[in-house]
């Protein structure tokens, strides 16, 4: 279980910068134009916490094992879908540098892209299914 602390500590990390990077924004800006990128990690945020609890439920149900993974399948699209946020780096017309903009969809697709990729392949003990 350590490897998922460190993840987690990964992924908090990459969550705090992204609303630091957030706030600078707003105050420089002043404009909450990049807000739904928050959106977008609590979505990507979602299946990697199911994840988490399909592999740590042991002995329970096979119903709520099943809707756990349903649930898991409905969200998981979310969490790769924050890479298409690059898309709007050029669409804001504003006095923050093009960078600073950068930096903050990249970092958002990255913390999206390890939360997928984790959730995507922690595996759930044997005896479960």
């Amino acid at each position: 279980m350590t490897k998922i602390n460190s993840l987690k500590k990964l992924i908090a990390a990459f969550i705090a910068f992204i609303f630091i990077m957030l706030a600078f924004r707003f105050l420089y800006a002043k404009s909450i134009t990049y807000i739904f990128l928050l959106w977008n990690l609590f979505l990507a945020w979602i299946p990697f916490q199911l994840s988490i609890l399909l592999t740590d439920r042991k002995g329970t149900s096979k119903w709520i094992n099943n809707f756990l993974l349903a649930a898991w399948l409905l969200f998981f699209p979310n969490a790769l879908y924050i890479i298409t946020d690059l898309i709007h780096l050029e669409d804001v017309k504003t006095d923050v540098p093009v960078w600073f903009d950068a930096i903050l969809l990249f970092t958002s697709s990255i913390a999206g892209l390890i939360m997928a990729f984790t959730s995507l392949f922690s595996r759930p003990s044997k005896s479960r299914f």
